[in-house]
């Protein structure tokens, strides 16, 4: 997890060739209790992301997770999106919940399907 601000990550991301998996979350959302432990500590997912992915976490109520809800409109927590990291343009989004097992899923589809060269503009 990159421990840094939103622009730090994001700038991570683009030097190092990996798309910005972001996840904001609500303390006062069990779902994202649930993300925290079921989701993120698999190990194929850590992997998966560890290899494709510059992970980004914060929670809405802290300072970088307004800025982030605010530019993006997010609104349901936990959220997750799929971000580029050269124009910053959000290509897939989800709220609520997700297993591990749809995760790397996901995220190993969009990777196959989207190139970091692509200037595509849609949340998808």
């Amino acid at each position: 997890m990159h421990p840094g601000s939103f622009g730090e990550a994001r700038q991570e991301a683009k030097l190092s060739g990996r798309w910005l998996l972001v996840n904001i979350q609500a303390e006062s959302e069990f779902d994202s209790h649930r993300l925290n432990r079921d989701t993120w500590p698999n190990e194929t997912l850590q992997l998966l992301l560890e290899s494709l992915c510059v992970f980004w976490q914060q929670y809405e109520a802290s300072g970088e997770g307004e800025l982030f809800c605010s530019r993006y409109r997010v609104s349901k927590y936990p959220h997750l999106a799929m971000i580029h990291p050269r124009t910053g343009l959000c290509l897939w989004e989800k709220a609520g919940f997700v297993s591990a097992e749809f995760l790397c899923d996901k995220v190993s589809d969009f990777c196959g399907r989207h190139s970091l060269d692509d200037d595509d503009d849609d949340c998808d």
